[in-house]
């Protein structure tokens, strides 16, 4: 093969992959955050609670229907553990799950700021994991309902 016919090769391949360089408009977007829980310590009444600081995360989706308007929705998840001390001490671990969903209106962009409004629902779900390191006895899975829904 001749130098110039490697060289026209090599055009057309850069060619072929400058046409996918056009700009294109996203309109899915994902993302992943840490999240934590920090609590203070109580007491009162001969009982000491402490609960432990833990660390989850947090995933989203948007999906942008156009340049205004999107959809979302985000799961989170957190393992904590509770300390109870006092007449009888016991330690229970609950997985804590958080479900949301929401519409989000992007407002227009001044000073590099990209305003929004954000409305939507959600639930908070705190699930005793019933493992060896839980000092309380559970009810079975099937009878055991979410705690806490906001």
């Amino acid at each position: 093969m001749a130098d110039h016919e490697v060289l026209i090769q090599q055009l057309n391949r850069h060619h072929a992959t400058k046409q996918f360089d056009l700009p294109q408009e996203n309109r899915s977007e994902i993302s992943i955050q840490g999240t934590g829980f920090f609590t203070k310590d109580t007491s009162g009444n001969g009982t000491f609670e402490r609960a432990n600081d833990t660390g989850g995360f947090l995933i989203g989706y948007r999906y942008n229907f156009n340049r205004w308007f999107a959809a979302e929705a985000n799961y989170g998840y957190d393992r904590n553990t509770q300390f109870y001390f006092g007449g009888t001490p016991a330690r229970v671990q609950s997985d804590i799950h958080q479900i949301t969903g929401s519409a989000v209106v992007k407002l227009p962009t001044f000073a590099r700021l990209q305003p929004y409004a954000l409305a939507g629902a959600g639930a908070l779900v705190f699930d005793p994991t019933g493992n060896s390191g839980s000092a309380c006895h559970l009810q079975p899975r099937d009878d055991r309902a979410p705690l806490t829904v906001l």
